[in-house]
């Protein structure tokens, strides 16, 4: 979701975010990835857009496949692939950067870029959710499509957005 997308919901709506995302949102280019939200401000944006956030499950079919290979791309790490700390980039990438990145499903920034929230609960807790996908500020371990973390869902990073799923008329499934 980017910060032009993410701004549109702010101003239909009236929404106001618990994160931080609002002064990111004005101060990154509104092609990049909104960041700093929580998992309800992410939420809400899910469900204004008629969808949800992914799973976990659906997160990492999204990014692997069904060969349930390492990176969106493969197995072997390709820094030109994303933006991590091990890649050839310098930070944060527009939401449509990368196309050579994409997972077998066409979902793009899935390796780095901004961790993303997922619908699941990380441990017992049901304090955390899990985020996965690593951020420009990691390296290839925590980018890879199997590495998954757990993040207090009232917290909010400058590295940590999200992606949708929405219901699509034919296949039932869709990223957004």
């Amino acid at each position: 979701v980017s910060c032009r997308e993410y701004s549109r919901f702010l101003k239909a709506t009236g929404y106001s975010p618990e994160g931080h995302v609002s002064h990111l949102v004005g101060e990154r280019p509104p092609d990049y990835p909104v960041a700093n939200v929580t998992f309800r401000d992410a939420e809400a944006y899910a469900l204004w857009l008629g969808g949800t956030l992914p799973t976990e499950e659906q997160w990492e079919k999204a990014g692997r496949g069904t060969d349930g290979r390492n990176y969106p791309w493969g197995d072997s790490f390709e820094s030109s692939l994303c933006s991590s700390a091990d890649s050839d980039g310098d930070g944060m990438m527009p939401v449509d950067a990368l196309v050579s990145g994409c997972s077998p499903y066409s979902c793009r920034n899935m390796s780095g870029n901004v961790w993303e929230w997922t619908e699941s609960f990380y441990g017992t807790s049901r304090r955390e959710r899990v985020v996965r996908g690593g951020s420009y500020e990691e390296g290839k371990r925590l980018c890879s499509c199997f590495y998954r973390e757990g993040v207090n869902s009232r917290f909010s990073k400058p590295d940590l957005g999200f992606r949708c799923v929405r219901n699509h008329p034919r296949t039932g499934v869709e990223h957004a």
